[in-house]
This record gives C-alpha cells, sequence and structure tokens, in this order.
C-alpha cells in the first residue's frame, strides 16, 4: 500500500511540475528533494520537485496538494470557495472547524489561529 501511495504522489508531483513550469518560466528547475509523510498506513518517503527563482523562495509544486497541518493548502482554499456557497452559520463552523479562522457573528470581524 506504502509503495503505491509513493508511486501515486511521485507521479502526481511530475504533473504538477509540468504545469508549474508552464505557468512560472522564471522559476529553474533545481533538483529532487525527498520528504518523510506521515500517513494512516505509516510513514512514506517521496521525492518531489525543487524550483527556485533568484530572490524568492524555493518553491516544491507537490507541497500545495500536501498538508501542513491537517489539511493541503489546495484543500483549504477550496473549503473557502465551497463555504461562500452555504448558509452563513454552516460556513462559520467549517471554517473553524478545518482552518482554524473564526468569524464573528456580530460584526464582519476574522481572526486566524
Amino acid at each position: 500500500m506504502l509503495e503505491q501511495i509513493m508511486m501515486y504522489l511521485e507521479a502526481l508531483d511530475r504533473q504538477v511540475s509540468e504545469s508549474f513550469k508552464e505557468s512560472h518560466p522564471e522559476y529553474v528547475y533545481h533538483g529532487r528533494i525527498k520528504r518523510k509523510l506521515r500517513c494512516y498506513f505509516g510513514d512514506i518517503w517521496i521525492s518531489r520537485g525543487r524550483y527556485r527563482c533568484k530572490g524568492k523562495k524555493d518553491i516544491y509544486p507537490l507541497d500545495r496538494f500536501l498538508p501542513e497541518g491537517a489539511i493541503s493548502r489546495f484543500i483549504e482554499e477550496l473549503a473557502l470557495d465551497l463555504v461562500t456557497e452555504i448558509s452563513y452559520g454552516r460556513s462559520q463552523r467549517f471554517l473553524k472547524r478545518y482552518t482554524g479562522v473564526d468569524l464573528s457573528s456580530m460584526s464582519t470581524t476574522v481572526r486566524l489561529k
């Protein structure tokens, strides 16, 4: 199972990297870096592409899909998009639970964790 997950993530990295190269020509491919991921079935090591641009932070395109905390940045952005389509009360609970954003019901104040 772990081998299949690793192969899937590395294939996803190649796809995402191709898309990244097309949309960000100022970044140059700078090799692959290993990263350990903890998942339900155990720890796995994956190889992910690294891109550099002078004066900017290195970019790892696959990281957009990998979790930093409970969920990935991609899923977090998707969640923010989705909650704008549902009622305020449900949106408020969803944002608090999955992103740590606390919307005040008394004002338009947004508090980040």
